[in-house]
């Protein structure tokens, strides 16, 4: 037989040969790898606030609780790499080094890092205060010269949701009877009893939802000239308000006002105010995030830089007084 009619020996993948493997899940991750740095930076700071309420302490019976250094150094790390859905840190948990090495040996879901974020937002701020605290006692940050400028980031509503007073109140007793039908079916012996309170927590959110946009609509309309079109709000998110975007589209959105500093030798700069409003104008956003900046570092900027949209004549004399240069 010649080599031509001789059968190529090839290798192919096995999936059901067993396997064992040995591996040491602290050696994944490379010494300078910025899941390494946010850890070892978290781990410095003073996480107390975050563990406040829980019952489950040296002594007694209770589910440990999910470090805080873990959770917050996840959700820093995903917010570096542009991530900012807890879904998606939940998945990418899985099949990222960098985020499996911050999680180790522990499990976490969504829904745990999603109650994180919602549920300590004092703690968030308290902290965020402490870190710009910390960098100017060191002369890392400075307040000779700070920036403002402001986006318009889409809420999560869609146009639809918006209402009027009339349509508001129809949903309002639709909500009602739903309600009612959900409680009527809490009996349903085919129906499991987390099924039930996911359903009837669902429920008591719309309704709770559809109130909020008929208070938001009543006093919005309270605001409004005669010749003006009927107010109306979202029975998504009852804050947002529809505003013009940067591409000239009008959509719900929020307006987010960050101010920001450096060091006067340069380098990154730091975030050191954030402002969320539903107001689709600029105009007279530097005197709240001034008291902002003042309430946060102690002190307020000897200078501000910002578009001549943001000011009027009555933030100028603010800052002026306060012995700033606008």
């Amino acid at each position: 037989m010649t080599d031509e009619n001789r059968k190529p020996r090839v290798a192919e993948p096995q999936r059901r040969q067993g396997v064992i493997r040995f591996e040491m899940p602290e050696d994944s991750l490379p010494p300078t790898h910025a899941a390494r740095v946010l850890w070892e930076v978290v781990g410095t700071l003073d996480l107390g606030a975050f563990l406040r309420g829980v019952k489950a302490v040296d002594g007694t019976v209770g589910r440990k609780t999910l470090s805080p250094q873990m959770k917050l150094t996840l959700w820093l790390y995903a917010i570096s790499k542009g991530v900012g859905s807890a879904r998606e840190i939940a998945r990418l948990v899985h099949s990222d080094d960098g985020y499996r090495w911050i999680v180790g040996d522990l499990e976490v879901g969504h829904h745990a890092l999603s109650a994180f974020r919602v549920g300590h937002g004092a703690a968030l701020e308290q902290l965020m205060t402490d870190i710009l605290g910390s960098l100017m006692h060191r002369d890392v940050l400075s307040l000779d010269l700070v920036a403002q400028d402001g986006m318009r980031i889409r809420a999560a509503a869609t146009a639809p949701s918006f209402r009027g007073i009339e349509s508001l109140l129809e949903c309002r007793e639709q909500a009602a009877v739903h309600l009612k039908a959900t409680l009527a079916n809490a009996d349903d012996p085919e129906v499991s009893a987390g099924q039930k309170a996911a359903r009837e927590a669902a429920a008591r959110d719309f309704q709770q939802r559809v109130e909020a946009a008929i208070s938001t609509v009543v006093e919005l309309q309270k605001t409004r000239k005669p010749s003006e079109k009927p107010a109306r709000a979202s029975t998504t998110d009852a804050e947002a308000r529809v505003m013009k975007m940067a591409d000239g589209g009008f959509r719900p959105a929020y307006n987010v006002q960050m101010a920001t500093a450096g060091s006067p030798l340069g380098g990154p700069r730091t975030i050191v105010g954030v402002q969320v409003t539903n107001v689709g104008s600029d105009m007279r956003s530097i005197a709240p995030m001034l008291e902002q900046v003042k309430l946060r570092t102690g002190q307020l900027p000897r200078t501000i830089l910002a578009d001549a949209n943001h000011a009027a004549h009555g933030c100028i004399h603010t800052a002026t007084e306060a012995g700033g240069r606008y």
